[in-house]
């Protein structure tokens, strides 16, 4: 998955104060749609990030763990590149021990009493190297049997609509950018600095939180919803932005490992 932030340090103080026992049983990971041999698999908690995972399975085979709790993950798919990109080369800070292998990667709920069989698949059958060259970032998770996996996929979806965007007001600040500094402008460096705040600061916009409105108040008892309202408050730190967001939650969503942790964060 695209862009994915992982807030380790203060997220991981965060869950150290947290001790509740949760049932787990065996979860299996699949993937599909890869035509290759096999791949690596790394299996990260999303907010902590430590990694649970790091393995070389065949493709046709199942991934079996046990001890996944109800909680979100990242999940990162790689194998050795079989063609390397002509701009990776002409970068300066190319690193081959990085760029070595092609990865994708994303983000699922995992609700192990609910489901005990998360696949990962491609939109249609590709090649390794079909892959890599069309440079496909996509993978899919089937949430049909997990109802708080199906309703975590619509936070994500609406993520990525944020970020396509995002990408969409940075190539126009861009393409600005670079007129004024072919044209001599005393105004490029503004414009360069623009730039840079909108990469760094710019979290969400007004139609995220419109549609990140609409989910929570659709989704009012779902664990992912409290989920995604304890991820917000952790990135904007705007406690006031969220409150009614953290007020409309109610049933199972206050069951919720993180509903104590938002909580927390109001006291303080």
């Amino acid at each position: 998955m695209r862009k994915i932030i992982l807030y380790l340090p203060i997220a991981f103080l965060l869950f150290s104060c947290i001790k509740k026992r949760e049932s787990t049983k065996s979860t299996a990971i699949v993937i599909k749609n890869i035509a290759i041999d096999s791949v690596g698999v790394r299996l990260i908690h999303y907010m902590d990030g430590k990694e649970l995972v790091d393995t070389l399975i065949a493709v046709k085979d199942t991934l079996v763990l046990d001890q996944l709790k109800d909680d979100m993950y990242l999940v990162a798919i790689s194998w050795p590149r079989t063609l390397i990109p002509h701009q990776i080369y002409r970068d300066k800070s190319f690193n081959k021990d990085i760029d070595e292998y092609y990865v994708l990667s994303k983000a699922f709920y995992v609700d192990p009493l609910v489901s005990s069989k998360y696949e990962f698949y491609m939109d249609s059958i590709y090649t390794g190297e079909e892959i890599e060259l069309n440079s496909i970032a996509k993978v899919n998770v089937n949430t049909s049997s997990c109802e708080t996996c199906a309703i975590a996929e619509k936070y994500w979806n609406n993520y990525n609509i944020f970020f396509d965007r995002k990408d969409m007001l940075v190539d126009a600040l861009n393409l600005a950018y670079y007129k004024s500094v072919d044209g001599n402008n005393d105004a490029s460096r503004n414009r360069f600095l623009k730039v840079d705040s909108v990469k760094k600061t710019v979290f969400t916009d007004s139609l995220y939180k419109r549609d990140f409105d609409q989910l929570v108040h659709l989704y009012p008892e779902s664990k992912a919803s409290t989920f995604f309202v304890f991820y917000q408050l952790y990135v904007e730190r705007n406690f006031e932005k969220y409150k009614n967001s953290v007020n409309l939650l109610q049933g199972k969503a206050k069951e919720s490992r993180y509903y104590k942790m938002i909580q927390n964060q109001y006291k303080n």
